[in-house]
């Protein structure tokens, strides 16, 4: 059984949702729709798990047409590209919310903060 993914996490998430919807639906399988797509299955798993790279808008718009969508998930293309955070960066930025002390090291650069007029 496929690992479900929450649609409500982020737009990546929903459109990931959408496909693996519309992928069933046609009775497909990931290699099959790589295969019309012209992208390894593992593509097609990544896009439907919210991992890996967004999906391109010319990619996005051969699936919509493979599997019948209705211009679905090209409406959702460009919320997903223009997300403000990646999936990978919500749990840094989760941890810098708590963070009692926060470190920098820069060689040959002083931070933004520490930068005066004198």
């Amino acid at each position: 059984m496929a690992k479900a993914i929450d649609p409500q996490s982020s737009m990546a998430a929903l459109f990931g949702s959408r496909l693996r919807k519309l992928r069933v639906a046609a009775g497909l399988t990931q290699a099959e729709v790589g295969s019309l797509a012209h992208v390894v299955s593992s593509r097609i798993a990544q896009l439907e798990r919210a991992t890996g790279a967004k999906p391109t808008l010319e990619l996005t718009r051969v699936l919509d047409k493979e599997l019948v969508a209705d211009d679905l998930l090209i409406d959702l293309w460009p919320y997903v590209y223009r997300e403000a955070y990646p999936d990978w960066s919500r749990a840094f930025i989760a941890h810098s919310a708590r963070a009692a002390v926060i470190r920098e090291y820069a060689s040959h650069v002083v931070p933004g903060l520490l930068q005066t007029p004198e």
